[in-house]
């Protein structure tokens, strides 16, 4: 019989994101009763669209543990705007927050990288632009609970 309608479709979708989702919770998101998302189940499981279920593991965790950290301060160029920085460096995927302070400072990014290669993708980048004063790059060596 397979996929029926877009409620089976949603239900499906869901099942991928978490298998062990609680019924009651499914029922909620497809604004449909408990009863009627677990007959809706078992019916895919039946004729055979839901084959199983998978246990994923959490290797973004693990690595994201092991990247290097560090935060960027950035001055720039009196007269120039944080905006226009920015914009260009969308492109560093390293860059994980942006903050514009008040002060000293312009710019403080937090960046998290897996080699220091990329990290000095970024530091050559602000050295060589022209309405970047200055920059300095912190590479964190601890963090604390």
């Amino acid at each position: 019989m397979g996929i029926k309608d877009n409620v089976d479709s949603q239900i499906i979708e869901l099942l991928k994101k978490n298998a062990r989702e609680k019924l009651s919770n499914i029922a909620r998101l497809v604004n449909r009763s408990r009863t009627s998302v677990e007959k809706r189940i078992e019916r895919l499981e039946a004729d055979g669209t839901i084959q199983g279920y998978n246990v994923i593991l959490n290797t973004d965790k693990e690595r994201s543990s092991k990247k290097l950290r560090g935060f960027v301060i950035i001055n720039h160029v009196y007269g120039s705007q944080c905006e226009q920085l920015l914009k260009e460096l969308e492109t560093f995927d390293i860059i994980k927050s942006k903050y514009s302070v008040y002060g000293d400072l312009d710019l403080i990014l937090e960046i998290s990288y897996d080699s220091l290669e990329e990290m000095m993708k970024l530091k050559y980048f602000l050295t060589e632009h022209p309405k970047v004063k200055s920059s300095s790059i912190s590479p964190v060596i601890k963090m604390w609970d």
